[in-house]
């Protein structure tokens, strides 16, 4: 083939693509749609905290600093994971912004390993079912996934699972963080199986299902 022919078969492709009625998906920036994403969130959990009410012993907690960390490594993981969330859903943005969660993450564990240390050492280490707050975790953390998986499928996620995963790391760590608020659970052994082992679950749930609930093509 000629290199005339050429130019007008490239030419004719670009010509046919322009004629279609393609649909382009809606991008913005991941840190707009952060804080659009936490403008709905935060109302929906404080909402939600006020409905199931607010420990008693809230404001002598706020002087420990092992409960205000575990707060603030719960939320704080939850605020990177949507962002990250979001920028893995964008094209063109550092894939290395997933890996900010999982630092916030980390810390968490650590906090509430670091409290499971002491309980032991004092011999107050125990462990009991907690599932009723795993259950309202749910109840008001589901909205609010399903809001982002709806945001994020106006973006166009190449890597959907994992975009999907941050989803729901994102969504729960956001309730677990803020629940601790109202629950009056302080043995970390508990917080550690019943609080981040529904992050852990909901968040190899998104990313088992990340293929089905990001189709963008």
């Amino acid at each position: 083939m000629s290199a005339k022919s050429k130019k007008q078969t490239t030419d004719n492709l670009i010509q046919s693509l322009s004629q279609e009625d393609c649909k382009v998906p809606f991008v913005c920036c991941p840190f707009s749609a952060t804080l659009i994403f936490m403008a709905v969130a935060v109302p929906v959990i404080v909402i939600a905290l006020h409905y199931f009410g607010i420990r008693p012993d809230l404001l002598d907690k706020m002087t420990d600093w092992h409960f205000v960390s575990q707060v603030f490594f719960g939320v704080g993981t939850g605020v990177t994971a949507t962002m990250a969330a979001f920028a893995l859903a964008i094209p063109g943005f550092s894939r290395q912004i997933a890996f900010i969660p999982f630092v916030f993450f980390i810390l968490w564990v650590a906090t509430l390993g670091y409290g499971i240390w002491e309980d032991y050492q004092a011999g107050k280490l125990e462990y009991y079912h907690n599932p009723i707050c795993v259950h309202h975790m749910i109840k008001y953390g589901l909205p609010l996934a399903i809001l982002m998986i709806v945001v994020m499928r106006n973006f166009a996620p190449i890597n959907p699972r994992t975009s999907a995963a941050l989803a729901g790391l994102a969504v729960s760590s956001l309730c677990a963080g803020s629940w601790i608020i109202h629950d009056n659970v302080d043995p970390s052994l508990v917080q550690l199986v019943w609080h981040l082992g529904m992050v852990v679950a909901f968040t190899a749930v998104f990313y088992v299902a990340g293929r089905f609930l990001l189709r963008w093509r």
